[in-house]
């Protein structure tokens, strides 16, 4: 039912504790785990090469990124890819495949619902999806997310949040920006979406990087008014630790 998509580049250690925490607090036996990741060098490459090997009887999938192909030019056919790759050079001149193995993992899935997560991300209570939440975003699937890492209990909830049986919604487009993370519709802490929906939005974005992939994206949907809604429990189940914190197009909080 869910693939959950971890990006990940130089922190085996903290890849690893995520890893475990998910295993032993994701109380769904029907997901995934598929993991996209890049080294600087050598050392870091044998890092991950230990975690594969420590993980060898999970269904993991293990993906590097690699050298690209030549960048299509359907992609600049938007004005906004056009603007972007003429603005940011690192667009221009792409490191790896990361664009085309995302897609790739989440068009081939079996899987219904895609989950992001970082690997500085941190399951640190368990949790069950309801089904009703799935049915929510099953239903409207270009309205709806659901975060693990928000909750009610957290700092600057918006004024718009609504109680609705075990869970909470709001408007990311309509509230009173007491804080940034309740009025961010798209991101990859966390956060659960459909999958054809969502494959649907991304093919058409350019962009070559978790950073830039969040950013970008977060700009289309807003554009757009997609992912409208927020759902949560009352208590979040992932934390973020920003350590050796790559830079970031945006000013998303963390905590």
């Amino acid at each position: 039912m869910i693939e959950i998509i971890i990006f990940s580049y130089d922190r085996a250690l903290q890849l690893d504790a995520l890893i475990r925490s998910i295993y032993k607090n994701i109380t769904h036996n029907n997901f995934t785990i598929s993991i996209l990741y890049i080294t600087s060098n050598e050392l870091h490459e044998s890092g991950y090469k230990k975690l594969r090997n420590s993980f060898i009887k999970h269904n993991i999938k293990w993906y590097k990124e690699k050298h690209p192909k030549g960048l299509p030019l359907k992609y600049l056919l938007s004005f906004a890819n056009l603007y972007h790759f003429l603005r940011y050079e690192y667009l221009r001149n792409r490191k790896t495949n990361f664009k085309e193995l995302l897609e790739n993992i989440i068009l081939n899935t079996e899987n219904e619902f895609i989950l992001f997560l970082t690997d500085d991300n941190y399951m640190y209570r368990r949790i069950t999806i309801d089904e009703k939440i799935f049915s929510i975003i099953r239903k409207r699937p270009n309205h709806y997310s659901f975060s693990m890492r928000l909750g009610k209990i957290f700092n600057s909830v918006p004024s718009n949040i609504e109680q609705k049986e075990i869970f909470y919604k709001w408007n990311f487009y309509n509230n009173d920006g007491t804080s940034k993370d309740w009025s961010y519709p798209f991101s990859l802490d966390g956060h659960l979406y459909y999958k054809k929906s969502l494959y649907s939005i991304i093919k058409k974005i350019l962009y070559n990087n978790p950073n830039s992939f969040e950013q970008f994206v977060v700009d289309y949907v807003k554009n757009l008014r997609i992912f409208k809604f927020g759902l949560c429990y009352k208590k979040s189940s992932i934390i973020n630790f920003p350590i050796n914190n790559t830079p970031t197009l945006s000013n998303a909080e963390r905590i």
